[in-house]
This record gives C-alpha cells, sequence and structure tokens, in this order.
C-alpha cells in the first residue's frame, strides 16, 4: 500500500513548548500504524540538543540557517517549503501554529498539497497584536481543514471565519502515560506547576499565591519546571515576597515523568492557554489539578469538584484559598486522584490519532 506523504511544519524541531511537545507525540504514533511517510520541518534550524525525543525514523529538514522573525523571513521560508514540497511529492501539509500558517497557505497554493492548519492556541489570544488574528482568519479560509484544540474554539472558527471543514481533535496524553499503575501519594507536601516562563504563563502572580498559601501551610513547598525570558521578573518577584526557600524554579527536568508522583497538587495560573499539556500530564499521573478558568483549554480538562478546581481568571484571593482547602483536605485530593482515572480515555492517543486518520484520509 502507498504510504500518504505528510509534513508537519512548526518553529524550531528542538525547541521545547507544547507544540513541539503534542506534534513529537502524534507523529511518533502517526508513523508507527504504517499507514504515513512523515517528514518534520522546522522553520529555523535548532540545537539537537534541546528538545523533545522526536522518532529518529522521520525525516527532517529546515527553512532557514537562523531565527529571524516571521515577517522578514516569510518569503525566503516559503520558497524553500516549496521545493520540499515539490521534492518530496507531499500529500499533506500541516501548519503547527497560528505564525507558520500564512507560509503554509502560500506554499501550497496552485499545488495538490492538502493543508491542514493545526491551532495550538486559543483563538482571541494576542489580540493586541492584530495581524495575528488576521493570520488566523486567512489561514483557516485556505486551509483544507482547520483543527483548532478545542471545542471552545472550534466554535470560534465556526463564527468568525470562513474555513471549510473544522475538526477538533483533543492533544493526546504520552502513551507512556496511560494506564499507570502507582498509587497518588496523599503524604506529599510539594506543589507543582510547569511551563515557560513567559508573560502569558503568569508565574509572577503565582508567586503572589504561593506567599498566602504558606502562610497557612508552610509545610509545603512548591517547584515551577520550566524556562523563559520572564526568569529574571519570576525570581524578583519570589524574593520580594520572601519564599524562596519555598518556591523554587527548577528549571528544565530530564525526567518530568518520573517525578510527578512526588507531588500532592498541581497549579496553573497561565493567562491564557491553547490546550495545556501539562494538565494532561498531571491527570494522568492521578494529581489534583487547579486552574484559573480562563477563556479555552483547562475547563476541558478539569471538572470542577470532580478533579479540580476552576477559579475565577487572576483571583488571587480565590486561588489561594482553594489550594489551602484542597492542602488541608486529604479526603478530598485523595477523591480527586481518583477522579482523574475516569477521564484519561477521551485523550487517549488512540483515540487522537484515530481522529487524525480520519481527518487525512478524508482529504
Amino acid at each position: 500500500m502507498t504510504k500518504i506523504k505528510i509534513a508537519f511544519v512548526l518553529g524550531t524541531v528542538s525547541k521545547d513548548g507544547g507544540i513541539a511537545r503534542a506534534t513529537s507525540l502524534l507523529t511518533d504514533s502517526l508513523h508507527k500504524t504504517g499507514l504515513y511517510e512523515i517528514h518534520i520541518i522546522g522553520y529555523s534550524k535548532g540545537d539537537d540538543e534541546i528538545g523533545y525525543n522526536w522518532n529518529k525514523e522521520l525525516t527532517y529538514h529546515h527553512l532557514l540557517e537562523s531565527l529571524i522573525p516571521m515577517k522578514k523571513g516569510i518569503f525566503k521560508a516559503t520558497l524553500q517549503l516549496r521545493k520540499i514540497i515539490k521534492n518530496t511529492n507531499l500529500d499533506v501539509l500541516v501548519a503547527c501554529s497560528s505564525i507558520i500558517g500564512p507560509m503554509g497557505v502560500l506554499a501550497t497554493r496552485m499545488s495538490s498539497t492538502k493543508l491542514i492548519y493545526w491551532d495550538h492556541s486559543s483563538f482571541f489570544e494576542n489580540t493586541a497584536h492584530d495581524f495575528i488574528l488576521q493570520g488566523k482568519k486567512f489561514t483557516a479560509r485556505f486551509s483544507n481543514a482547520v483543527v483548532p484544540l478545542t471545542k471552545h474554539d472550534k466554535k470560534n472558527y465556526e463564527t468568525h471565519t470562513s474555513a471549510k471543514k473544522i475538526e477538533q481533535i483533543y492533544n493526546p496524553i504520552d502513551v507512556r502515560l496511560e494506564n499507570l499503575q502507582h498509587d497518588y501519594m496523599v503524604s506529599s507536601k510539594k506543589i507543582i506547576s510547569v511551563g515557560r516562563l513567559t508573560f502569558l504563563k503568569n508565574f509572577e502572580l503565582l508567586a503572589d499565591v504561593a506567599k498566602i498559601v504558606f502562610e497557612a501551610c508552610p509545610e509545603y513547598t512548591w517547584h515551577i519546571f520550566g524556562g523563559g525570558e520572564s526568569e529574571e521578573s519570576i525570581k524578583k518577584r519570589i524574593e520580594d515576597n520572601n519564599i524562596s526557600d519555598k518556591l523554587i524554579l527548577k528549571g528544565h527536568a530530564t525526567d518530568l515523568y518520573a517525578i510527578y508522583p512526588e507531588y500532592a497538587l498541581m497549579v496553573m495560573t497561565s493567562r491564557s492557554e491553547g490546550f495545556p499539556m501539562t494538565l494532561l500530564e498531571g491527570m494522568a499521573n492521578k494529581i489534583p489539578l487547579i486552574s484559573f478558568d480562563i477563556i479555552s483549554g483547562p475547563n476541558e480538562i478539569i471538572e470542577p469538584e470532580q478533579n479540580g478546581y476552576l477559579i475565577a481568571p487572576l483571583n488571587v484571593p480565590e486561588m489561594a484559598a482553594s489550594i489551602i482547602k484542597l492542602l488541608q483536605d486529604a479526603g478530598q485530593r485523595k477523591a480527586f486522584a481518583e477522579k482523574n482515572m475516569e477521564y484519561v480515555d477521551r485523550f487517549s492517543m488512540k483515540s487522537v490519532v484515530q481522529k487524525w486518520t480520519n481527518l487525512i484520509q478524508g482529504l
């Protein structure tokens, strides 16, 4: 049987972050079906020693030797992408993000290659930058299919764009996290948060929440895993709140999967999310979850009062009070941990791969 040739194009293949994480997981599983010849294309060349463990049996390309802003690099990158499409006789191109989307449109115009736009961000994220929103609308109009991560954003694409086909598909849980057998560590005295240290992840506000939590629960420590441009401002907020010995920036973990079971609670304070992989990973590890109820993402993973709490966005006192309440109620935490296992299947790799396969074959 002839394999379908499909390429996923993203920013930098070796860069850490949700897009690279989700793409590496999905492409590995699609490859294992035997139905596809898969190519991974980076907008720019990256450091091969950084990032996720991509399947080495896939074929890798990059469009530019160094990272330059998309506004300056789009035409050169598009020409290179068109060459790859032609040389590989590509059947399907998947543009993985709103920044990459317009380039995907330009590269596939006047060709037989089908374009899927996989949007990893909330539809109205970064609305201060109108070109991003206009780029989403432009890409949706000329794509053969749009794949938003949440039901909420499927409605946004239906309402605000002229997309021909919209197929909502969740990001998957890593198969290594499915059917974990360890028990929830109810005696743990550690809280975990994971994510890029950026404005959208809002870890400065987390430090304000943590200060209140530690006043009521001084026996706990809180670890933040990740790196990014906001590291210094977060450190300053932690120092200003005099909690440097309790709220600790741990940097990049070599194997988060191995340490998740050590934590009593996972907290997310993001201003905006597409579909947060870290909450899925916490769920699979039976960790109770607390997040701000932002526009999209967490509210399709957390079932309030079932496996965690959703808090009014940016409400520091309410967030702190909910964390304290849960830390002081071991029985409730254990009940949330057990309930997590009832929700894992909806995000299973098998389910997600089947939806992608149906979409690709349908094109």
